[in-house]
């Protein structure tokens, strides 16, 4: 049986692209929401270094954190705006209130915005 090289080729091009591609599309984030798991809410910490921790969005490649003194919608300061590949970072925090909440995103969208959490450092 004689095999038509031209054909082999288109076969393996596609293929190629096929893989390509798969490896581009991204989940889409809109709409999810990421879930936080620690400081809880309204908790008044013993420790300025505190551990910021929630649970990983299917889809991710990376977090934003947002770090507001003392609240979102009255700022005085952005203590944190930093983005990361890990789903916890430990902070130290001067003493004041504040509120945190944190998205996840990868190249292409952006879920929303976890619930916004408050914390009283002393």
């Amino acid at each position: 049986m004689k095999t038509n090289k031209k054909y082999v080729l288109y076969g393996v091009i596609a293929c190629s692209f096929a893989i390509g591609c798969a490896e581009i599309i991204e989940k889409d984030l809109e709409g999810k929401k990421v879930v936080v798991s620690a400081p809880s809410d309204n908790v008044r910490s013993d420790t300025s270094a505190v551990l910021f921790l929630w649970q990983p969005l299917d889809g991710a490649a990376g977090y934003e954190l947002q770090i507001a003194h003392p609240a979102f919608d009255s700022i005085v300061s952005i203590t944190a705006d930093t983005n990361l590949t890990n789903t916890f970072i430990r902070l130290p925090l001067p003493s004041g209130s504040f509120q945190w909440r944190v998205r996840a995103y990868n190249n292409s969208s952006s879920s929303e915005y976890s619930d916004i959490r408050h914390m009283i450092i002393p």
